[in-house]
């Protein structure tokens, strides 16, 4: 037997079933299988960026622009950052994407280097082996995906919100 409500207060309504599969509906047993291929000749989904950076190259838009004030030759190592959290909720952030900065035009930004050295500490101090290995090269991101173009997927969403634009 399945038992229906029309509410969630509202007295249940029994229906004889042959059989209650494991999605409790009266149908087969279909499951469905996980992979970690695609079935058809497309890329596969990756993972984002992660920076592993205690949020020292990330910025909030205030953060953004005392940053910049600080910092004016900075503005072309600003990039959008685009998490699941901005996505959904409409928000915007922002990180010091180093990727390809010229060295001796790094040290001629003491505000970045202080971010950099500040990535480095919380690397090393990382429990992570990993993390401490990164240490290494504070200035960047431990992942460095910059696609020409993208689609975010969230992990996390809400039971309340019926797609995601």
């Amino acid at each position: 037997m399945i038992f229906q409500y029309a509410t969630v207060t509202s007295e249940p309504h029994q229906i004889p079933v042959k059989r209650i599969n494991s999605y409790l509906i009266n149908a087969e047993n279909i499951l469905i299988n996980s992979r970690s291929k695609p079935i058809s000749n497309i890329p596969e989904m990756t993972y984002g960026n992660k920076p592993v950076d205690g949020g020292h190259l990330i910025l909030s838009d205030d953060e953004k622009k005392d940053f910049v004030n600080k910092e004016p030759n900075a503005e072309k190592y600003i990039k959008p950052l685009i998490s699941a959290r901005e996505f959904i909720n409409g928000m915007q952030r922002w990180c010091i994407w180093l990727v390809d900065a010229d060295p001796s035009e790094l040290r001629k930004m003491p505000e970045v280097l202080k971010r950099i050295g500040a990535v480095k500490q919380t690397r090393l101090a990382s429990i992570d082996p990993q993390a401490n290995i990164l240490a290494s090269t504070p200035s960047l991101f431990r992942d460095k995906n910059n696609p020409d173009s993208f689609i975010v997927i969230p992990r996390h969403s809400s039971e309340n919100r019926k797609y995601i634009l």
